[in-house]
């Protein structure tokens, strides 16, 4: 990537915070090491240190929408205020190209005294604008936002929604190289959060370089084109949005589905999809094959079989096969588990080689659909080992050839009563 087509870059970028156990703490690290220095001692620290971020490097390219997920407490705000310039950090630097706009902590950059309009102003200058810029932007910012009357209202009389639509309206209209949003979004209404996603995909396609904090990973499936995952300060993982979302999802609901932690968990490619999953199993191989249709186009109503191979060592007991329907947009719409009489197992000298097939009727929209396969290790209950995990292995469409009355994503069949017979009810 040339530095030219960068936006932004992080380059063994860390932050440490000094934790005082006491007030006093404070003032003695003040004071006592440099009259310990000035003694010819050791001087000592009176606080410890907590890393917030640790020799983080990543790069964003112009244009790009990059998703930031981790944990609370994983260094996902820290990240962003050191990229937005509001704090400095313990080492390494952080390159941005262009004027960059941020919706950080709600309300942030406002004064509470100041009315809707004045703080319009008052942000625009602080991201370079003039007073005219500012005029010639301030309509669209106030249809933008929508919040009426209140525009000329001290901001201390909002609500949050109210500060929320004021505060990315201002980001969005000021026509930023780089916006920032840090999971601000989760707090506006259905229709501000649809409206407010509309425009960052308005800004994606003119070019502006988009870096969205967010714990919803449907959202970072939708709208990024990568994803980092930061968890404890570091970078554990960054790329596919789908792929990381699925691996973040592992690591934070394993203990409440019953995840079973076994072999170290890794990156892999199968079929020309990467997934995950250890040296233990592996799935092998996924095809469908409809009774009407070939290839990867199907129709609707036609009934579709799905043949899953993979393998497994010697010391798998019980071995699982999951499936997962899901649409485009990586939503589930169904998915099942395999029973123990529905595979079948062969011994091999490498282990084991299990086959399952699974069937069933195409009642989907028209539109594309993606097959996940997960292998198991099913313990006692509801406790398993995750073996291998592999997102989209293969892809599928749904064509229509006749006319349903029915829109969404499945078809349950509806039936209209008559007239007559519904008043029997």
């Amino acid at each position: 990537m040339s530095s030219e087509d960068l936006a932004v870059h992080v380059s063994h970028l860390s932050k440490c915070y000094e934790i005082y156990g006491r007030p006093q703490d404070r003032l003695k690290q003040s004071l006592y090491p440099r009259l310990r220095r000035l003694s010819g001692l050791e001087p000592r620290s009176y606080y410890r240190e907590f890393w917030a971020l640790k020799d983080i490097f990543f790069e964003v390219r112009k244009g790009e929408t990059v998703g930031i997920i981790g944990r609370n407490g994983s260094g996902k705000s820290t990240l962003l205020q050191i990229i937005c310039g509001t704090l400095a950090p313990t080492s390494g630097t952080v390159e941005t190209i262009g004027r960059v706009a941020a919706l950080l902590e709600l309300g942030a950059g406002f004064n509470s005294e100041f009315t809707g309009r004045e703080n319009v102003y008052m942000n625009g200058a602080v991201l370079g604008l003039s007073r005219e810029e500012i005029s010639d932007r301030f309509d669209a910012i106030a249809a933008f936002a929508d919040i009426g009357e209140f525009i000329e209202y001290p901001t201390k009389t909002y609500s949050s929604g109210m500060l929320l639509r004021l505060a990315f309206a201002v980001s969005v209209c000021v026509n930023p190289d780089i916006l920032v949003v840090d999971e601000a979004l989760a707090v506006g209404d259905m229709a501000f959060q649809q409206k407010c996603l509309q425009q960052l995909s308005d800004l994606r396609e003119n070019g502006t370089t988009v870096l969205l904090v967010t714990h919803d990973i449907m959202l970072t499936r939708n709208y990024c084109t990568r994803v980092v995952y930061l968890e404890n300060g570091t970078v554990k993982k960054c790329g596919d949005p789908e792929l990381v979302g699925e691996f973040y999802l592992k690591d934070l609901f394993s203990a409440q589905q019953g995840y079973c932690s076994g072999a170290e968990i890794v990156w892999r490619t199968a079929n020309g999809r990467a997934g995950f999953g250890t040296a233990r199993g592996q799935v092998t191989g996924v095809t469908v094959c409809g009774d009407r249709s070939a290839g990867t186009v199907f129709q609707q109503g036609e009934k579709l079989i799905v043949t899953i191979t993979a393998r497994t060592a010697d010391d798998v007991k019980n071995p699982e096969l999951v499936f997962q329907l899901r649409d485009f947009r990586g939503y589930v719409l169904y998915g099942i588990r395999s029973t123990p009489n529905s595979l079948r197992r062969q011994k091999s000298e490498e282990g084991e080689s299990i086959t399952g097939r699974l069937e069933f009727t195409v009642e989907l929209a028209a539109g594309d659909y993606g097959i996940t396969i997960g292998l198991n290790d099913r313990h006692s209950g509801t406790l398993y080992t995750l073996l291998d995990k592999v997102v989209s292995i293969v892809n599928f469409s749904v064509s229509q050839d006749r006319y349903d009355f029915f829109h969404g994503c499945v078809n349950l069949h509806g039936n209209w009563l008559s007239a007559d017979r519904a008043l029997e009810y």
